[in-house]
């Protein structure tokens, strides 16, 4: 007795389609799992810190440097002359 052909290609369709319903799911479950996609987003937001980091450090104090002579500037023009 030779196995149907027609029942052998049904059974690898309803396989292959379990297979993709499965997928379809599991892409689902995690779409509406925002706990782990927050961390997900918090990683990828730290791995940039990372790497942008030390630039950034440098920027802020160089902007404090500018802020602070600024102020500095603008209060010694201010101040009136000291009299002779």
């Amino acid at each position: 007795m030779t196995p149907d052909p027609d029942l052998s290609r049904q059974r690898a369709e309803v396989a292959a389609q379990r297979e993709e319903l499965g997928r379809t799911i599991s892409e689902l479950a995690d779409r509406v799992d925002v706990p782990a996609r927050a961390r997900e987003q918090t990683a990828r937001v730290k791995a940039r810190l990372r790497d942008v980091g030390p630039d950034l450090a440098l920027g802020a104090v160089a902007l404090g440097a500018a802020v602070i002579a600024t102020f500095a500037i603008a209060r010694w023009l201010r101040e009136p002359p000291v009299p002779d």
